[in-house]
């Protein structure tokens, strides 16, 4: 008996339809709505033929591994934004940094000493130090270090390096 009025691919009269576009589709669904059910619903199939497609061509692991690919790329795009900004960021506190010495030198500007933690701190935090440390930042080694090395860079500027040094005692004072 021949196939009279059966659909072409079908020998039993079943739609037929493209697998491929019924899998995209699936992984195309947002997570909450994706399911076999949807998937035969727009393809006009039964849900067990859908799930015996799904089974048999692993569309859930496949999806999973879509996914894991996605996040990881997002993640890597993600850091390499964030580097990009904490770079920038850099470059902007450095520029900062030498206009301000510029100013300072020619005196057009004075320095307080909070506005040098303040530098400090970002420097710090860009670099991963705890936030706490930048607290006894005034009151440590390491400051009275980087104090008399910035004292020193300016000896060629002798009124800066007054202004400078007034500011910082100044500061002094009104942390005590």
């Amino acid at each position: 008996m021949a196939n009279v009025g059966r659909k072409p691919g079908s020998d039993r009269g079943r739609a037929t339809i493209d697998w491929s576009a019924a899998y995209a589709f699936y992984a195309s669904l947002a997570p909450e709505s994706r399911s076999y059910a949807a998937v035969a619903a727009e393809f006009g199939v039964s849900q067990r033929t859908v799930e015996a497609h799904g089974r048999r061509e692993r569309w859930r692991q496949r999806v999973r591994a879509i996914e894991t690919e996605a996040s990881r790329e997002v993640d890597q795009r993600l850091g390499r934004a964030r580097a990009e900004q904490l770079a920038d960021f850099r470059r902007l506190i450095e520029a900062s940094c030498v206009a301000y010495a510029r100013q300072l030198a020619s005196g057009q500007v004075r320095i307080t000493a909070s506005d040098l933690v303040g530098l400090i701190r970002v420097s710090m935090l860009l670099e991963g130090d705890p936030a706490e440390r930048v607290e006894l930042v005034s009151s440590s080694q390491e400051w009275a270090a980087l104090r008399t090395r910035i004292l020193e860079a300016l000896a060629p500027y002798p009124e800066a390096q007054q202004a400078l040094g007034q500011a910082l005692a100044q500061e002094a004072d009104a942390e005590q």
